[in-house]
């Protein structure tokens, strides 16, 4: 919750009563222009304060509310460490302003250290031009193909699976690059598996013989890619 903010401190600041005296709304009645434009001022001021208190108190990433903790959510990612992942491959991972960056080494992946069978999970990314990059799940350590993983894609609308799509299984046409932080939503239950990207669902995709469990894994390929506010919850 944000901080409580009294406009009447503001006035105090500004050096005037925090309130109004029956004189003053006697010269506003007769339209005293200079006293009515004060008071306007001051009213503006409260408002922005306010912006400002609002704005302070916006979700840090790589975090959880109180809320989210209540509902089961953890953090795979607090945005200094990877101490929680494995890396395979010769994709090269790093940390950098609090996110997961890899932009060179060649393909790879970094995996978590356990294993999740029914999930839901939120990734934000952030994607370069012509990055081809993916976020796996139920994967294994070192998987031989693509029986052994679901891969939500992370490509551009040309790739035979762009963005949103699940490798080898099913299609999602429609999404354009963008060149800020995106958000994809997951849940993965049985054999059914929802994405929604920036709030909007665009696959579901249906398995009648799935992949029991496995790791998340964060997949470099080409180009570069970020990964931040990573988390995750049972089902």
């Amino acid at each position: 919750m944000a901080p409580r903010v009294e406009c009447t401190s503001l006035s105090r600041a500004m050096g005037r009563a925090p309130r109004t005296p029956p004189q003053a709304w006697a010269r506003i009645a007769r339209g005293d222009k200079r006293l009515t434009t004060n008071l306007q001022k001051l009213g503006l001021g409260c408002v922005l304060v306010l912006l400002a208190v609002a704005a302070g108190a916006q979700q840090r990433p790589n975090s959880i509310t109180f809320e989210d903790g209540e509902e089961g959510w953890m953090l795979l990612f607090y945005g200094s460490t990877l101490d929680d992942w494995t890396v395979y491959g010769d994709a090269e991972w790093r940390v950098e302003n609090g996110a997961i960056v890899s932009d060179s080494g060649g393909p790879g992946l970094l995996l978590t250290v356990d294993e999740y069978e029914n999930f839901e999970m939120v990734v934000d990314f952030l994607a370069d031009e012509g990055t081809n990059s993916g976020v796996f799940l139920r994967t294994a350590a070192e998987p031989a193909g693509a029986e052994d993983f679901y891969e939500v894609n992370i490509a551009p609308p040309a790739h035979p699976f762009p963005t949103g799509s699940l490798v080898g299984r099913e299609k999602v046409e429609g999404i354009e690059e963008y060149d800020d932080w995106r958000q994809l939503h997951i849940e993965v239950y049985e054999g059914e598996i929802d994405v929604r990207l920036d709030g909007d669902l665009i696959l579901e995709y249906r398995d009648s013989s799935p992949i029991a469990s496995g790791c998340i894994g964060l997949q470099h390929n080409e180009g570069r890619v970020a990964f931040r506010n990573i988390k995750i919850r049972s089902l």
